[in-house]
């Protein structure tokens, strides 16, 4: 074999390597996403109130409904909102909201579990725990009624809800 055709190989391999490699990690993340969030989703109902009430605290001993936006890395913390054994990898508190990233790497590939306020389909405020499919969607997980208040308070009374699924176009594509 010549070292012409050698560095050929070697420029062709590379290639394939650099096109391919980023198709197979993204694969196997949005896998790992599905597969931890159909374990999440069949969590018994108490579990699933406990953990907002995990949040809940969270949130007003970092600031309430206030606070401004944090970023929490620290293992202890993490490892108390560790779900079907996987603690998150990275926790973010703003104004009454928690977000709990599970895996490491870009935010549209990855699991995340939101804990905050929204508004019901009449209107009045409640606050959801909801797990996000990556950039495809999410699904209701909790819900209670009311807006931010302390924990132990008249919005913290647990009401679990069923299931829903809300599928955002894939057309957008992952981050869009």
């Amino acid at each position: 074999m010549t070292a012409e055709r050698r560095t050929y190989l070697v420029v062709i391999g590379a290639l394939l390597l650099l096109v391919g490699g980023p198709l197979g990690v993204r694969q196997y993340n949005i896998a790992r996403t599905a597969a931890f969030c159909r374990a999440v989703g069949v969590l018994p109902p108490a579990e699933l109130a406990g953990f907002a009430d995990r949040c809940d605290r969270l949130m007003w001993e970092r600031g309430g409904p206030a606070s401004g936006l944090e970023f929490i890395r620290d293992t202890k913390t993490l490892a108390q909102f560790a779900l079907v054994g996987k603690a998150p990898y990275e926790i973010v508190v703003e104004k009454g909201h928690v977000g709990l990233k599970y895996h490491e790497g870009h935010w549209s590939y990855s699991d995340l579990l939101f804990w905050g306020e929204d508004y019901g389909p009449d209107g009045d405020r409640i606050r959801i725990l909801k797990i996000a499919y990556g950039s495809y969607g999410f699904r209701v997980l909790h819900q209670r009624e009311g807006g931010h208040s302390e924990p132990g308070g008249p919005a913290n009374r647990g009401q679990p809800i069923r299931s829903e699924t809300n599928r955002a176009s894939t057309a957008a594509g992952p981050g869009g």
